[in-house]
């Protein structure tokens, strides 16, 4: 069992993080073939290198028409994505959150 999570780890690593004006290119041709957005195409935001790259494209797609709905979480997919803050600054967030709703 440890042997295949360790496959699965090595496997998602192995995974190329996508630059910014590879995404951007990526919903221009999405919003000119009328298309929409893949399943996975938050994920691949996650993984991309800074919280100033997520942002950019999650405001990107909002702009372009192609995030409707409900608003995203920008904690889960822009500031605490996989290459983002680390568990440390998490666990700060989260102690500084519970502070905050104590005070209340």
């Amino acid at each position: 069992m440890m042997v295949l999570a360790g496959f699965l780890a090595a496997s998602l690593s192995l995974v190329p993080v996508p630059e910014l004006a590879e995404m951007t290119e990526e919903i221009d041709a999405l919003v000119l073939a009328g298309k929409a957005v893949p399943p996975d195409f938050l994920l691949r935001v996650r993984r991309m290198a800074s919280p100033e790259e997520r942002m950019q494209i999650v405001v990107y797609l909002r702009r372009s028409g192609l995030l409707t709905g409900p608003a995203l979480d920008l904690h889960r997919y822009v500031f605490n994505a996989e290459s983002g803050t680390s568990q440390t600054d998490r666990n700060m967030n989260d102690t500084a959150s519970a502070q905050v709703s104590a005070e209340k």
